[in-house]
């Protein structure tokens, strides 16, 4: 065997044994929500704005990341954004959680977690 061969047939076998990890420990997804530069303008105006739905049904495991792309901080569930920040919460228990919310209309978020 040559050693081109050899690494090639490592790299399959370790790409492989990635691939068996993420199928039993499970895969989890990313719920990505952008609010938009002028979100609070819109608001102080007195229009609907509504940024994500209030009402939300994920799996355990997923993680809601917000980046915040307006001048004023904003809250989206568990997470308190700051004017141009990024934050992320990983769901890891399941259940049915109200949240407040500054970009629903309701003013709250409530996610279900299966």
């Amino acid at each position: 065997m040559t050693r081109t061969r050899g690494v090639l047939l490592a790299a399959v076998g370790v790409a492989a044994c990635a691939g068996a990890l993420v199928l039993l420990l499970g895969r989890y997804d990313t719920l990505h929500v952008t609010i938009e530069r002028g979100t609070s303008d819109g608001i102080d105006a007195g229009s609907t704005v509504t940024v994500i739905n209030d009402r939300l049904s994920v799996d355990r495991g997923t993680t809601l990341e917000v980046v915040n792309r307006d001048d004023r901080t904003h809250i989206v569930g568990p997470l308190t954004i700051p004017a141009g920040a990024t934050r992320r919460y990983r769901f890891d228990e399941a259940g049915v959680f109200t949240y407040p919310s500054t970009v629903t209309t309701s003013g709250t978020v409530n996610v279900s977690v299966r």
